[in-house]
């Protein structure tokens, strides 16, 4: 009789001792999901356009008919690492013009550049237009109008790859997107407006 109550107490301790590591093991599975997803699972890096200014404007032709113009422009292109982990930049980086569905210029980022962790890179791009564009500049002589507007847009587009704790490796393709009014007048040319959307994965 006493050997059996001593079989029992025994296998109740070994239940509770399995219960208890089953408990500790789902516990610890659980901490280790939240530390991946709250600080070490990778992210897409974001793109912002702070400041956008023109850099040149040239204006051929004699209007009020049509006009043939190109301009340039002036970006700051902040990009942040929001990782735990050193962002990789890849050499297909681009910052780009349209008109349109035109792409009227483009520029390469620097390639083999790395964000460190939790920092900002800010590039300086000079993105001027590669061939001219056709516009009808009749509107500048009216009474009521002395700039033409012309609605342009330009694309950053960041590649690149980031390996957190050593194990989690995530390839980025992201895009910011700016829609940019342009004044045309005669003999000059300025942004009258520009914004900018929240950067975005092109993957998704």
């Amino acid at each position: 009789m006493g050997h059996q109550c001593h079989y029992h107490r025994r296998k109740q301790r070994q239940k509770a001792a399995c219960a208890i590591c089953l408990f500790v093991t789902i516990l610890l599975i659980i901490l280790l999901l939240i530390l991946y997803f709250a600080v070490f699972k990778p992210k897409d890096p974001s793109v912002r356009v702070p400041l956008m200014q023109m850099a040149f404007y040239q204006a051929q032709g004699l209007p009020p008919s049509v006009t043939t113009i190109s301009f340039g422009l002036n970006l700051q292109v902040t990009i942040y690492n929001p990782n735990r982990g050193t962002f990789y930049m890849e050499g297909t980086s681009t910052a780009s013009l349209y008109y349109g569905n035109a792409q009227l210029g483009l520029t390469i980022l620097p390639n083999n550049t790395h964000i460190p962790s939790q920092s900002s890179l800010i590039y300086g791009v000079s993105l001027p237009m590669q061939r001219p564009i056709l516009v009808n500049l009749t509107g500048l002589y009216s009474a009521s109008n002395t700039i033409v507007p012309l609605p342009t847009s330009s694309i950053i587009t960041v590649f690149g790859h980031v390996t957190t704790a050593g194990s989690f490796t995530r390839h980025s393709s992201v895009a910011s997107v700016c829609n940019i009014t342009i004044g045309l007048a005669s003999s000059t040319g300025s942004i009258l407006s520009y914004s900018c959307k929240k950067s975005y994965s092109i993957e998704d």
